[in-house]
């Protein structure tokens, strides 16, 4: 912009404090900023959510997705709904916000959405504005849309988000909070590197239940219970729990695993001691979650693995004492009372996976593997007993 929209004076720059250099009019004796315009662009799916429809417009041959710039008083949200409507005649059911850019060439902020619509027919498509459309599966959407255009960024990156290539960002999912320590992270005894999230027990959960469930992992290497290392404090799950839990709401369950890196030496604890942190965190999970979603999620909980003996001679001799292997294998009943007495669900993780041989602490991909297919099981039936 060189010159003021408002008198047609030659701007100047000037410094405006927190904000830098920006155009000034000397005339009028005020910063002028930049201005722009602004526009929705829709990632449109049918109602069975497997399809994506690309137009053709402009007498051009190429695919791109439904557009259209928002006029005075309108919201984004109601340009979306109107803009399907004019050129498509469907009916936005369903919207989600996908991602924002800005398009040098036309001068204008691009918002994009996906949407899902009412009906997948055509017929009454606006075909003075419309030259062509027509549905695709997503894998065909990626191929057939122009390549190189800020259409295809925001079709592919819509498509990152989404596992499945599906709509499960557009329709209401099942949201899981998997909040522990390096069992839940992936260590990988092997080699100290992190497990792809593929091999790791929350993605192959994700896997198992598919597109009506969202799995969030929150596993932290070296998480306790409740007790707050000496040099790093912030690694106790009491001290991050509300945090997570308030940044990923509104949740249906939270599966916690915690309990292992209590038994290191330096903290001292019993088996009776780390069942009362586990207790203190589901008390956490059931008011929070109630002061801030206005529901208790279902709550599963889990405790650890049986270290494996001879851990004192492992990687991790320094941390853990044969006798740790005891109190590891005493967690199970004591985690069951804390289950009964706060009425949440239970499951006891030394009945289906081992401790690694590599270091007698992490689990292999193996027993990740065995992980996930429990506790897929037992997520399925617990929400199958919602259903009317």
């Amino acid at each position: 912009m060189s010159f003021c929209t408002n008198c047609g004076e030659e701007l100047t720059q000037k410094y405006l404090e927190n904000e830098g250099m920006i155009p000034y009019c000397p005339h009028c004796r005020e910063f002028r900023f930049p201005m722009f315009n602004a526009a929705i662009s829709a990632i449109v799916y049918n109602p069975a959510g497997d399809r994506i429809i690309l137009i053709r417009q402009y007498g051009r041959d190429r695919n791109i997705l439904v557009a259209g710039y928002i006029n005075k008083g309108e919201s984004a949200e109601h340009t979306l709904v109107r803009e399907v409507k004019e050129e498509l005649g469907l009916n936005v059911t369903a919207y989600t916000f996908n991602a924002s850019r800005y398009f040098e060439n036309s001068n204008t902020l691009m918002i994009n959405f996906a949407c899902q619509v009412d009906s997948d027919s055509l017929e009454h498509m606006n075909q003075e504005e419309v030259d062509y459309a027509a549905w695709y599966t997503p894998h065909e959407a990626k191929e057939k849309i122009l390549q190189g255009s800020l259409a295809q960024k925001f079709l592919l990156k819509w498509l990152d988000k989404s596992m499945y290539y599906g709509r499960e960002d557009v329709k209401e999912r099942k949201k899981i909070l998997c909040f522990g320590d390096s069992n839940t992270y992936g260590y990988n005894p092997e080699n100290g590197v992190r497990f792809s999230r593929d091999f790791r027990w929350t993605g192959r959960l994700q896997k198992l239940l598919g597109r009506d469930y969202e799995i969030v992992e929150e596993g932290c290497n070296g998480r306790t219970t409740v007790i707050a290392d000496r040099e790093e404090p912030w690694k106790s799950g009491e001290a991050s729990l509300r945090a997570i839990l308030n940044s990923h709401k509104p949740l249906d369950m939270v599966i916690l695993m915690l309990g292992t890196n209590d038994m290191k030496k330096q903290y001292h604890a019993s088996a009776r001691d780390i069942a009362s942190g586990a207790e203190e965190l589901v008390e956490i999970i059931q008011t929070f979650t109630k002061m801030k979603q206005d529901h208790c999620p279902e709550i599963l909980l889990v405790s650890p693995p049986a270290l494996r003996p001879g851990i004192s001679q492992s990687p991790f001799g320094d941390s853990f004492s044969e006798d740790a292997i005891a109190v590891s294998e005493q967690l199970g009943p004591l985690y069951q009372e804390v289950a009964l007495k706060k009425r949440c669900h239970f499951v006891d993780a030394a009945g289906i996976i081992v401790s690694s041989e590599e270091d007698h602490l992490h689990l292999t991909a193996e027993e990740h593997d065995k992980l996930a297919l429990a506790l897929a099981d037992h997520v399925r039936r617990i929400f199958k007993k919602e259903e009317p």
